[in-house]
C-alpha cells in the first residue's frame, strides 16, 4: 500500500494508526494509493471526513477543527470505505454496493455506511 500524507501535525502517530488499520482491515498489503489530507474544515465546519476513490485510488479528507480522537475516528470511518473501494464493494459514484443499486436509498440506510459505523470504534481502538 502506498499513502501520502498532507497537512499531518502529528506524522509519527498518524502513519502508525493507518497502517494498523489497513491491517485490521485486510488491505495493508494491497498494491493501492491512498492520498489522507488534514483540512482546517468541511462542508462548513459540519461534515468531520470525506472519502472518494474507485478499485484502485483513494482520497480521504478531515476536518482539524475537531478533536484529535474525533479526527482518529473518523479516519478509522475513511478508511472503511477505502477498504470498501479497493475489495470492489463500494463503486466510486457511492450508488452501488455489492452489485446492487441504492441510489435512493437515504445515508444512514446505505449499507457502506452503515458498516463504516459499525466497525469505527473497533478499528479506532485496535489502531491507537
Amino acid at each position: 500500500m502506498r499513502v501520502k500524507f498532507k497537512k499531518v501535525r502529528n506524522p509519527v502517530e498518524t502513519r502508525a494508526f493507518v497502517k494498523n488499520a489497513l491491517a485490521h482491515l485486510g488491505i495493508a498489503d494491497m498494491d493501492k494509493f491512498i492520498c489522507i489530507k488534514f483540512v482546517s474544515e468541511l462542508d462548513k465546519r459540519a461534515s468531520h471526513g470525506e472519502c472518494s476513490g474507485d478499485k484502485e485510488t483513494a482520497y480521504v479528507r478531515i476536518a482539524t477543527n475537531f478533536s484529535r480522537e474525533i479526527q482518529l475516528r473518523t479516519l478509522a470511518h475513511e478508511l472503511c470505505h477505502v477498504a470498501q473501494f479497493f475489495k470492489g464493494h463500494l463503486d466510486s459514484e457511492l450508488t452501488q454496493w455489492k452489485g446492487h443499486d441504492f441510489s435512493d436509498t437515504p445515508y444512514e440506510k446505505q449499507p457502506w455506511e452503515i458498516e463504516a459505523h459499525g466497525i469505527e470504534d473497533f478499528l479506532y481502538r485496535e489502531s491507537i
